[in-house]
C-alpha cells in the first residue's frame, strides 16, 4: 500500500477498497471491503486493482460485480484460505 497511497492522495488513483477489517490509517476514506459491500472478504495483505482516478462509476460497478463473482464459488474460498499468510 506504500507504493500506492502517495497517488492516491494526489489523485492519479482511486482507493475503492481494502482487504482489512478497519480502515487504513493512510487512507482513511478508502472502505473495507465489508463497507464496499463484500463482508465476506477479508484479507491479512492487500491486493489492488488500479486505474485512472475518473473511471465511471458503471465500470467500478462491473468490476465490482465481476470480482464477487469470481470470489463467490466454495472452491476459490478453500483455495485461498490455503495460501500462506
Amino acid at each position: 500500500m506504500a507504493s500506492a497511497e502517495p497517488q492516491v492522495k494526489d489523485g492519479r488513483l482511486r482507493a475503492l477498497a481494502i482487504l482489512s477489517k478497519r480502515r487504513s490509517r493512510g487512507l482513511p476514506d478508502a472502505l473495507t471491503m465489508a463497507e464496499a459491500g463484500y463482508p465476506e472478504v477479508e484479507g491479512d495483505g492487500w491486493g489492488r486493482s488500479a486505474g485512472a482516478a475518473r473511471i465511471p462509476k458503471e465500470i467500478i460497478a462491473a468490476f465490482h460485480r465481476e470480482i464477487a463473482r469470481i470470489i463467490a464459488p466454495p472452491d476459490t474460498t478453500e483455495r485461498t484460505r490455503l495460501l500462506p499468510a
